[in-house]
């Protein structure tokens, strides 16, 4: 018997069926052909890890539908592919603790959801033997401007400072090699600020990734 989600995503396929946000073919949210098609990020910092350009106009598009509508399953798809695509290097020495960028809980509450464990979840389901999801390593202690809304880095860099800590699961750090994840990237600011939280609390070695980098 199908699970209860499958029947369900196959009703509404029937009744509004989705369509690739790129080139509009039914009963998919990004079309394999549309995925391939987005333009790599070459990002300078070689201590993080960035899966599109976001200057790309789908790639903008993708990411507001996952931030701002609630489509999750976009998070679902880029997180396989950030998955797959992450830098050799870094894989292959046991298993990475995946840890979300966190939002301030007042920001969780009114979006429903944080869209980097969204992100950060489907990485883990796609390779359950190599990560594990460890939401709870950091929280947002400071609700902070968005980035984007300030222009300068030293802006940026002090608006971050003090803004993580660790949460109550802190004493497993020690030891283990933990995954960042974003959804953008635009300074590294908000990715460093919480590696250096992670890294006093005795990780073995703070990776960086983001769906996309602008």
């Amino acid at each position: 018997m199908a699970p209860l989600s499958l029947i369900h995503n196959w009703f509404l396929d029937l009744v509004l069926p989705r369509r690739c946000l790129g080139c509009g073919k039914y009963y998919t949210d990004l079309c394999r052909a549309c995925l391939a098609r987005l333009p790599q990020s070459k990002l300078p910092d070689k201590r993080i890890f960035a899966l599109c350009n976001y200057e790309d106009d789908l790639v903008k598009k993708l990411i507001w539908n996952l931030k701002y509508k609630n489509l999750r399953a976009v998070g679902g798809i880029l997180g396989r592919e950030l998955a797959h695509n992450l830098p050799e290097e870094w894989r292959g020495r046991g298993v990475i603790y995946v840890v979300p960028i966190p939002l301030a809980r007042s920001r969780k509450r009114e979006r429903g959801y944080n869209q980097a464990e969204v992100i950060a979840r489907a990485m883990v389901n796609n390779d359950p033997a190599s990560y594990r999801l460890a939401a709870k390593w950091l929280v947002k202690v400071k609700d902070t401007p968005s980035q984007v809304s300030l222009k300068s880095r030293a802006a940026r860099l002090k608006n971050l400072r003090g803004a993580f800590a660790l949460g109550k699961s802190a004493r497993e750090i020690r030891g283990k090699t933990i995954l960042l994840v974003d959804d953008v990237v635009t300074t590294g600011g908000t990715l460093n600020e919480a590696r250096s939280i992670l890294n006093q609390a005795g990780a073995r070695r703070v990776h960086a990734a983001a769906l996309a980098h602008g």
